[in-house]
């Protein structure tokens, strides 16, 4: 199995799409993979103990020793090699093992890992009670929750965006990626919610001379990254929504609606900021997996 470890890495290295600390990080768990297979076997593995009982039984001894990321980071992958392997006929089928109570019971901080995605009926109340508001502070959050229920993207994008990373006239805003080039996302719903708060709201909120960020708090500065958890917050409180709404319930209900209209995964990845493509794949199964379960109900 060793050869076969050693022509996947190679091959991430050629696609160019993996940063080289991810690859040496996948380098590492799959080593740490065919040592405790080496252990249990009492043998050098071989391609056909690549299976999803010894994946599961693996990262079940591994969560007792293991940060969830870091469980997370081996999940992804052992399911990347097991499609190389598929891919390059090595192996017949490949069938990941449902890790979701593993996952679930490996927590950081006494937190479930367990993703909070809003139903279309609680985005409609949350949008309701913040347009309902007549405020200027509420024109900057209903842009706020528009955007990000749209984009997904994250608290550390929103508040580093500038004015002049929205175009009104093509409805797009850019995404700034160092050190490539500048990426365009175009707008489908929330460009007009933009220019409202843009025309109404930020005037209001009487920006700081020589203010450049798109979205400013009352005292007229860049809003900050607790700003933004704090609206939030408010306002999942005031819909009366289920549980505390937290910028990252709204980007999975992003990723979600994403998914529904049929985007490339490649920018659901991008839009999500996952550094890792195999995250981005997880997630996407796991709805799959929960859409195809309740239509079959």
């Amino acid at each position: 199995m060793e050869t076969q470890v050693r022509a996947f890495l190679i091959t991430l290295q050629a696609q160019n799409r993996y940063a080289d600390n991810t690859i040496l990080g996948y380098q590492q768990d799959l080593q740490h993979f065919s040592n405790y297979l080496q252990k249990h076997l009492g043998r050098p593995p071989v391609v056909t103990d690549f299976n999803a009982i010894q994946i599961r039984d693996f990262l079940q001894t591994e969560q007792n020793f293991c940060r969830p990321n870091t469980l997370r980071r081996r999940s992804a992958a052992l399911r990347q090699l097991g499609l190389f392997l598929a891919q390059t006929g090595k192996i017949k089928v490949f069938k990941f093992p449902v890790l979701d109570e593993i996952l679930i019971n490996n927590t950081d901080s006494g937190t479930p890992d367990k993703i909070s995605v809003l139903s279309e009926s609680e985005v409609a109340r949350l949008m309701c009670a913040v347009q309902a508001d007549p405020r200027s502070q509420a024109r900057r959050d209903e842009a706020l929750l528009a955007l990000v229920l749209e984009t997904g993207l994250s608290v550390s994008r929103l508040v580093a965006l500038d004015l002049a990373d929205f175009e009104s006239r093509e409805q797009r805003l850019r995404l700034r990626k160092p050190p490539k080039q500048d990426d365009w996302f175009s707008l489908a719903e929330c460009g007009p919610t933009l220019q409202k708060y843009l025309q109404e709201g930020r005037p209001e909120l009487n920006p700081a001379t020589g203010e450049t960020a798109l979205f400013i708090s009352q005292i007229g500065r860049r809003l900050s990254r607790q700003g933004v958890w704090q609206i939030f917050k408010r306002w999942g409180s005031r819909a009366n929504l289920s549980g505390r709404l937290s910028p990252r319930s709204l980007r999975y209900t992003a990723a979600q609606r994403m998914i529904r209209a049929g985007y490339a995964e490649k920018t659901i990845q991008e839009i999500l900021d996952h550094h890792i493509f195999a995250t981005t794949r997880e997630w996407i199964d796991r709805f799959n997996t929960a859409q195809n379960s309740r239509l079959q109900e």
